[in-house]
């Protein structure tokens, strides 16, 4: 378990180094997909402890329902972290062949009326309450799921981009506010749902732009592992706490307490975090728990290994092509958090009351096999990191509504609990969405102080920039 470890220790450096450390043209998603991923597969680092076991006197009976041993783990574990791998690989390869670009905006540069900028991002803010609350609500409207999701993402797109645009209109770094409103949404879930899931998504989206594109001053290896492994421990620390009040919590949601009782809730909690002892055997059990989607990729590969037949040879994949047909049309269209997936291949009941997402790991073996694991993660790395530098480079030339649909479009593959099916539905929904609205509105009015020139060498990789004047100086709506 130490070789997995370190494994996927260099994954995320690897991506870091890729994306967030050279601060070149990202915005951060594929490092959003590694963190994000992260989090809801490491509870396997319980055995680190070489006398941990959930199958012991005092265990979690809810470990022991999932009937699985320390080589599920080792295999679940061992697929996600080549399933990271090659997700890297990917990510690397998608920067050969790739268009330089020409053109790109630094701080300041940027003109936008205020009046405008605050029409833009109050639109932006107002979709996303309106995800919000669609996902809250019962509409039998056609493809529903999707638009809610796409409104959801919307507000993130909102935190992301309203410090850039400060950054680039105004050439100030002054935005705590805007990273403090991107935390309120993981806060809100936690407070009136009772869930983390998405939560963090969010907050490991947000995290990686504010690394990629706000940070003046780029952040050294050293600095990132110190300041990475130092924040995870008090975060499973602070996870730990969560789930020792977390069942208190969604009964005093489900029963109707108020707000100030749910807050009281979450301060005791607070006070009551310990830090993260290894020898305490119950709170790594409270890890596994939760952050454990490598038991069902495990089982799943048991299951498999034992019974090929259930092999299914691509059918969940080949139907995603299909994903942007509305449900009226057809009748028999997949439906969101259904566990009979999960059922079929770990031969496990899951209970009906909460919905188990098999992610893409998992489904990539159940098609492919092994092979599915390595090609499946190579076509995603490729694709989520070609996404990434398109909105990169929309928002450093100037193209916001180009950015706003491509960065929602990468978040849409952002979730490492849903079958790739919702993925790309929701990915199709967000780009058909806002192709719209980008026809609808027309040319912003955009201008620009200087353009400026990248100009790069073969030998030294160099930025050299020059001023753009006259006739190649436009001013005027872009």
């Amino acid at each position: 378990m130490i070789w997995l470890t370190a494994g996927w220790l260099l994954n995320i450096v690897w991506s870091f180094q890729m994306t967030v450390g050279r601060k070149g043209l990202t915005s951060g998603l594929p490092f959003a997909f590694i963190l994000s991923t992260t989090f809801l597969y490491i509870g396997f680092i319980a055995y680190l402890n070489p006398n941990y076991t959930h199958i012991r006197r005092d265990g979690s009976a809810y470990l022991a329902f999932y009937d699985f041993t320390s080589d599920t783990v080792m295999l679940g574990t061992l697929a996600s972290l080549l399933a990271l791998t090659f997700f890297n690989i990917g990510a690397f390869l998608s920067r050969y062949g790739a268009k330089r670009p020409k053109l790109l905006l630094r701080p300041g540069e940027l003109i936008l009326d205020p009046s405008f900028r605050t029409r833009f991002l109050t639109g932006l803010f107002l979709f996303g309450i309106a995800g919000f609350t669609l996902s809250r609500v019962q509409i039998p409207i056609p493809l529903i799921d999707a638009i809610q999701l796409v409104g959801r993402n919307s507000a993130v797109v909102l935190i992301c981009l309203g410090p850039a645009l400060i950054l680039l209109s105004d050439g100030k770094t002054s935005y705590g506010r805007w990273f403090a409103a991107g935390m309120a949404i993981p806060a809100a879930y936690i407070v009136l749902l009772g869930f983390v899931s998405y939560g963090f998504i969010v907050f490991c989206c947000v995290l990686a732009f504010y690394l990629a594109f706000l940070r003046k001053k780029r952040l050294k290896i050293w600095q990132f592992l110190v300041a990475g492994l130092g924040t995870t421990y008090l975060f499973l620390s602070a996870f730990i706490a969560w789930m020792s009040f977390r069942d208190t919590l969604r009964e005093m949601i489900a029963t109707g307490s108020t707000f100030e009782q749910r807050i009281e809730a979450l301060w005791q909690a607070a006070l009551s975090i310990r830090l993260l002892n290894w020898s305490d055997l119950q709170s790594l059990d409270l890890l596994m728990i939760r952050l454990n989607q490598y038991i069902f990729v495990g089982k799943a590969i048991e299951m498999h290994t034992a019974n090929p037949s259930l092999r299914l040879g691509g059918e969940t994949i080949w139907v995603s092509a299909f994903a942007w047909i509305p449900r009226f049309l057809w009748p028999g269209k997949p439906e969101m958090n259904t566990n009979q997936f999960m059922r079929d291949h770990t031969g496990i009941e899951f209970t009906d009351r909460a919905a188990f997402g098999n992610g893409p790991v998992m489904e990539y073996y159940v098609n492919f096999g092994w092979a599915g694991i390595v090609i499946g993660f190579l076509i995603l790395g490729f694709v989520l990191a070609r996404i990434d530098r398109r909105a990169s480079l929309s928002l450093r030339s100037g193209r916001l509504l180009d950015f706003v649909k491509w960065f929602a479009v990468g978040i849409a593959l952002i979730a490492p609990l849903t079958s790739l099916f919702f993925m790309v539905n929701t990915a199709i929904m967000t780009y058909l969405i806002f192709s719209s609205i980008q026809y609808i509105i027309g040319p912003l009015p955009i201008r620009f102080h200087r353009a400026t020139l990248l100009v790069s060498s073969r030998k030294a990789g160099s930025r050299q920039t020059a001023s753009r004047l006259g006739s190649k100086l436009r001013r005027g709506k872009s």
